[in-house]
């Protein structure tokens, strides 16, 4: 595979940005199809079918059928199509397969279409429960919205699988380099930061086995649930934000706010 250029500060951004816009298409489309899926619900409260016989219907049909008939593998497709531009913009400074990355890509799609079939359950329960309770179209698709807590968990999914992929590449291509090679943990560094990347960004530079011991997991996890962060090649010209992470730490310590800083690892062990 050929060398890109070393990854920086902001090409972690570039990569956030190419995730964040990624997941709000993937969203939206979502919230476009359940409103065509309430609307054909109540295409048969419109033709003056009783709560009994649309009940009967509902339960008899395949949400997640209908889903595919909407164009639910073709959001997928859109969706893990944006991996080929989170790839683009990471720097590629090690040994990692083809069959590698096309794996890895493979496990994402699965999971969002099982992530689908998960939506299309949940559709099909409260679109039941609103029809029994009289709900106009509007109000189930409010209802809808509330069940999936307005596509949040989506989100927060979508985002947490996506960062968490571009960290496995990079872990993959580190365990394949030089073990002197060196890696810095880059991202934000601010109030919603968790203390354990906090505490990675203070580290400074880092090899892999380095990482490994001092935050077990901690280079494929990040932070856990919907980190930002990655862990990047050092680039000696590029500032490193361990000054920021040092001085949030301190204001916390400060504030009586400073929690102590686990990996995902150290906190199923607890």
């Amino acid at each position: 595979m050929p060398k890109k250029p070393l990854q920086s500060a902001q090409t972690v951004q570039r990569i956030g940005a190419v995730i964040t816009g990624a997941t709000e298409v993937y969203t939206a489309a979502l919230i476009t199809m359940q409103e065509s899926v309430a609307a054909a619900v109540f295409e048969m409260v419109e033709a003056g079918l009783t709560r009994e016989a649309i009940l009967l219907e509902l339960g008899a049909m395949d949400f997640a059928v209908l889903m595919d008939s909407l164009g639910y593998p073709a959001m997928v497709n859109e969706l893990t199509g944006s991996y080929e531009a989170i790839l683009a913009r990471m720097s590629m400074f090690g040994e990692i397969s083809e069959s590698m990355l096309t794996g890895l890509v493979g496990i994402e799609q699965a999971s969002y279409v099982a992530m689908g079939r998960g939506m299309a359950g949940a559709w099909q329960h409260e679109m039941t429960k609103g029809v029994l309770n009289g709900l106009s179209e509007y109000e189930m698709n409010l209802a809808l919205r509330a069940r999936m807590n307005n596509y949040n968990h989506v989100r927060t999914e979508v985002n947490t699988m996506m960062n968490t992929f571009s960290r496995t590449v990079t872990h993959e291509q580190a365990v394949n380099a030089s073990p002197k090679k060196k890696f810095r943990y880059e991202g934000p560094q601010d109030n919603k930061t968790r203390a354990i990347c906090n505490e990675m960004g203070a580290a400074g530079d880092l090899t892999l086995a380095e990482v490994e011991e001092e935050y077990p997991g901690g280079f494929m996890d990040g932070g856990g649930y919907n980190c930002r962060h990655q862990w990047v090649e050092v680039d000696s010209a590029e500032p490193s934000n361990k000054k920021n992470a040092e001085n949030i730490i301190q204001e916390r310590k400060n504030a009586g706010t400073y929690h102590e800083p686990l990996t995902v690892r150290e906190q199923l062990a607890v």
